[in-house]
């Protein structure tokens, strides 16, 4: 047993000297003597724990046989008849198990405890030894953690409140379970009453006194963090400590607390049961807030859990850096065009098409409208041309160490999501964005102050602080005694390195921004005017992982990051809450306290230059809509747009304008004209091609009989490829394995279908789905032309079933 003063604490701190928490490694006490206590405390004892202690020599016969009697009635000990006397000694005689033997010697050391010592000290000693809860050892320090006063100036009413719950501190814990310690306040009363130190209407009047209690978090501010902080420390130095000195800023602390509650509540219909935001300081790294949950201590719905530490799928939330990398190859530009069109993707787990949130295919997309719109398609194309292994680099270089399997176990799903990584990666990765390409060294230590008053401070040479730990699975705890008790060790734990290099030049850093910035450009995936605009520079994203499981805002001013989870612990999914849905509103209410940090500053190395969007080239003559785009330098283009081009139009057919048209007949039109891969899109989204011209020449077709079907290769089957091998996933929904067929044909060719296995399919060339089915198949492109019966030489390909095993890396690929 710790001597009788108070015994020797922690406090965790704000970076100004705000509590956080106060920690005791043995528990907190502090002697008082029952003189100096209100008449009413020691009339709530002995009315609750022994009627007779005036009367008794330390052991109550009457008490015992009382409770040897109820034992033998009742069939088990629900009764142990110990005078306050025993419970002093048996408090004495620390961890003795409750024998029978033992029992006699607490017996008789309470006698000689009564010859020793006055009833008043007996009282004393109860009443600073006995624990209150959640590591509380003695009145005072009860008093001072749940009612904030001295027990010097305790009322009746918090008197019997406190002296009821040493009879089972933990079920009576005021901070878990504050109606059951009402009911054994009201149960000290009446016992109060019946021992004469109350009238009826006193004890009434009692009863229905409200206690200002103070709530768990007044006592327990940032309770995630300071939990982080005191668990991951360096291993005990000379002198122990008397102070850790945080990061946090207090304000902030309570307000982004506050938001989180209030998000959860408003939501909760949408079956939204939790959220987490953390805020950096992008020029230390410093964590200025940390919410962990929604409640803390909302047992229903895990709030324990550390949602800033937990590992999920972050969804489109990884696509910035898929799109860093191809940026910095300097093959693309954010001008450069992506193809958004239909894309079906053999992997080694099972097939699959990925699909944009919003279920549609936008044709030819300049790069920045792709990242900032989200669409996916664009963005597994990019990850199937650099590979998944170099994408996963980008991402180790960026800090995701939660993503510690093989390439082979993520595929090309890796862009949007399919690994599982922690949000304050999320955020120190989009810091480094913010800091053009340096990762922050996180940390939640400002300094310390050991008992002998020496002031530590973290290794600057190293920033080696209390930082990231990737955990497999946050665990809740199960007691408060171990909320309120962690371990203290003293000293700073060393978890993360230096600011970090990632290889991303400052120059492709600011691209992402400006991109990841640029509200006209998430207009075609978000629309304008959403939670994702704000009224100053914010360079922002969204994701969504499987199923709605888990809903996601990150982003970044110049001065703070801000990375912000939504969803369910256990899980569940959510009633379609996409990123923008459920995470964005409560980035959008944070980053709206934290205020404007300035603008994006330029850094050198990147020129401005004037391009037309559908090409992302120097526009020519009839280029409808140039504007400014960003490049680095030396990968402006050269090139003039070919995409748009005026033709001559016959009005009175709409046919192109014979050479001998007479002009007054003519009109100059101006056409969009893609590569030949985008007229599938082209015509399912009424874009329109050219008319053919009357007098160009005709193309021989192999002479054959009517009615025969002749190979020519002017019918092409593009996709699938002969020979290809595809997987049938268990897991995959229908809608996910389906196999996309793409063809050519020429605009001369009519009833153009797919044959599958020798039975027609399905019409056009350019958009056909066929459910992928195990075995062998043969799939032809067949048409007419000019009465005689053509086809494509055949493909042939495989369909194999995956064991569910194989099949845990496919990722569904809807992810905004």
């Amino acid at each position: 047993m710790a001597p009788e003063s108070q015994r020797q604490g922690l406090d965790v701190t704000a970076q100004r000297p705000v509590l956080l928490r106060s920690v005791h490694p043995e528990g907190w006490s502090q002697t008082v003597s029952v003189r100096e206590l209100p008449e009413s405390v020691a009339d709530a004892l002995i009315a609750i724990e022994d009627r007779r202690f005036y009367v008794h020599p330390g052991v109550d016969p009457v008490a015992l046989g009382r409770a040897l009697w109820s034992n033998m009635q009742q069939g088990g000990i629900v009764s142990g008849g110990s005078t306050v006397t025993m419970q002093v000694a048996e408090q004495l005689r620390e961890n003795s198990p409750p024998t029978i033997a033992n029992k006699l010697v607490e017996m008789h050391l309470a006698v000689r405890l009564e010859l020793w010592r006055s009833k008043r000290e007996i009282l004393s000693l109860w009443l600073n030894r006995v624990s209150f809860g959640n590591r509380l050892h003695g009145i005072e320090a009860a008093a001072q953690r749940y009612f904030g006063k001295s027990a010097r100036d305790l009322t009746t009413a918090e008197a019997a409140y406190l002296v009821g719950l040493p009879r089972a501190p933990s079920r009576y814990n005021p901070f878990r379970y504050p109606e059951r310690a009402e009911q054994r306040q009201h149960h000290v009363l009446r016992a109060m009453q019946d021992a004469g130190f109350l009238t009826h209407a006193e004890r009434e009047r009692l009863a229905a006194v409200p206690l200002d209690l103070h709530n768990a978090e007044s006592v327990f501010r940032a309770p995630h963090l300071t939990r982080w902080v005191l668990r991951h420390r360096r291993p005990e130095s000379e002198a122990p400590l008397s102070e850790i000195r945080t990061t946090i800023d207090p304000a902030l602390q309570q307000a982004v607390a506050d938001l989180v509650e209030g998000h959860v509540q408003t939501f909760r219909q949408e079956t939204l049961t939790n959220a987490a935001a953390v805020v950096l300081d992008n020029r230390t790294g410093a964590i200025r807030a940390y919410v962990g949950s929604a409640d803390f201590w909302d047992e229903r719905h895990g709030g324990q859990n550390d949602g800033v530490r937990m590992r999920r799928q972050p969804g489109s939330a990884l696509k910035p850096f898929t799109y860093a990398h191809a940026l910095a190859s300097r093959r693309y530009t954010p001008a450069s065009v992506l193809a958004d069109i239909e894309l079906n993707v053999p992997e080694a787990s099972g097939a699959f098409t990925p699909e944009n949130y919003d279920e549609t295919y936008h044709g030819p997309t300049p790069l920045r409208e792709a990242l900032a719109s989200s669409f996916n398609v664009p963005a597994v194309r990019l990850a199937r041309e650099f590979s998944p292994a170099a994408i996963l680099e980008t991402l180790h270089d960026f800090g995701f160490a939660s993503l510690d399997r093989a390439p082979s176990h993520y595929g090309v799903g890796l862009t949007l999501g399919s690994g599982e990584v922690q949000p304050i990666e999320l955020a120190r990765a989009y810091a480094g964005l913010a800091r053009g390409g340096t990762l922050p060294p996180v940390h939640a230590v400002r300094s310390a102050r050991t008992v002998t008053g020496d002031t530590l401070r973290p290794d600057r040479r190293e920033e080696v602080v209390s930082g990231l730990r990737p955990d497999r699975r946050e665990r809740p705890e199960q007691s408060e005694e171990v909320l309120f008790g962690a371990e203290v060790v003293s000293g700073l734990h060393p978890d993360l390195p230096a600011p970090q290099q990632t290889g991303l030049s400052p120059a492709v850093a600011h691209l992402v921004t400006d991109i990841l910035d640029d509200p006209a450009a998430r207009a075609p995936g978000f629309g304008r005017g959403g939670p994702l605009e704000l009224p100053f520079p914010v360079a922002v994203k969204t994701g969504t992982s499987k199923d709605y499981r888990d809903s996601w805002t990150v982003g970044y001013t110049p001065r703070h990051t801000v990375a912000v989870w939504a969803g369910n612990f256990d899980g569940t999914p959510m009633d379609r809450m996409s990123g923008v849905a459920g995470a964005a509103p409560l980035f959008h209410s944070i980053m709206r306290v934290l205020g404007s940090g300035g603008d994006f500053e330029q850094p050198p190395g990147i020129k401005s230059a004037t391009v037309c969007p559908a090409s992302g080239k120097r526009p020519g003559a009839h280029c409808p809509a140039p504007h400014r785009e960003l490049f680095l330098s030396g990968t402006v283009p050269t090139d003039t747009c070919t995409v748009h081009r005026t033709v001559a139009i016959d009005q009175r057919t709409g046919d192109r304008a014979a050479p001998g048209t007479d002009p007054k007949h003519v009109k100059q039109k101006t056409y969009a004209v893609y590569p030949e891969r985008y007229h599938a899109w082209m015509h399912e989204h009424d874009v329109p091609l050219p008319p053919r011209s009357t007098h160009r020449a005709s193309h021989e077709l192999p002479t054959a009989a009517a009615g025969s079907l002749h190979v020519t290769d002017r019918l092409h089957i593009r996709y699938p490829a002969d020979g290809a091998l595809f997987y049938v996933d268990p897991v995959l929904r229908d809608r996910y394995q389906q196999l996309s067929l793409n063809g050519t044909t020429p605009d001369a060719f009519r009833d153009v279908h797919w044959v599958v296995d020798g039975e027609r399919h399905a019409s056009g060339a350019g958009h056909a789905s066929w459910r992928l089915q195990p075995g062998r198949h043969r799939i032809e492109l067949r048409a007419r032309h000019e009465g005689q019966a053509v086809r494509s030489r055949t493909v042939e390909i495989r369909v194999v079933s995956a064991s569910k095993t194989r099949s845990q890396s496919a990722v569904s690929a809807r992810s905004p």
